[in-house]
């Protein structure tokens, strides 16, 4: 049996670009996302410098209750689906939701959070991490 795979639309939140169009033309241009750290204070590391999501607000995507519970990559990789389903002219609302899939990539996630939840584990056990 021959499976088929359309891609119908892209979204990408990286340190070149927060949509496809800002991260095709720095990567034209030849422009790094590289950068000195400015989302927490790098005054204990050597080496202060990482690529960061920047000029990116989250409230544009998911609402404050939902912003509450979930750490900052999981919020882009929402953004970036919505931005993939709204360059696809996609209506979820109208598709069959059987036969629409997203495919999600990441570096790492959210290293804090595997630190923060490794901290929860140890200290108050599995019930409390969160999933």
């Amino acid at each position: 049996m021959t499976r088929r795979v359309v891609v119908t639309g892209l979204g990408l939140v990286t340190p070149l670009g927060n949509d496809v169009t800002s991260n095709w033309e720095a990567l034209v241009a030849g422009r790094s996302g590289i950068g000195t750290i400015s989302l927490f204070d790098t005054s204990a590391y050597d080496f202060p410098i990482a690529g960061e999501v920047r000029n990116f607000e989250p409230s544009d995507f998911v609402d404050s209750k939902l912003l509450r519970r979930i750490d900052r990559s999981t919020v882009f990789a929402l953004a970036a689906a919505q931005n993939a389903l709204a360059d696809a002219g996609l209506n979820m609302a109208a598709e069959n939701v059987r036969r629409v899939g997203v495919v999600v990539g990441t570096g790492i996630g959210s290293a804090q959070l595997i630190v923060e939840q490794a901290a929860v584990l140890a200290e108050k056990g599995p019930r409390r991490v969160s999933p």
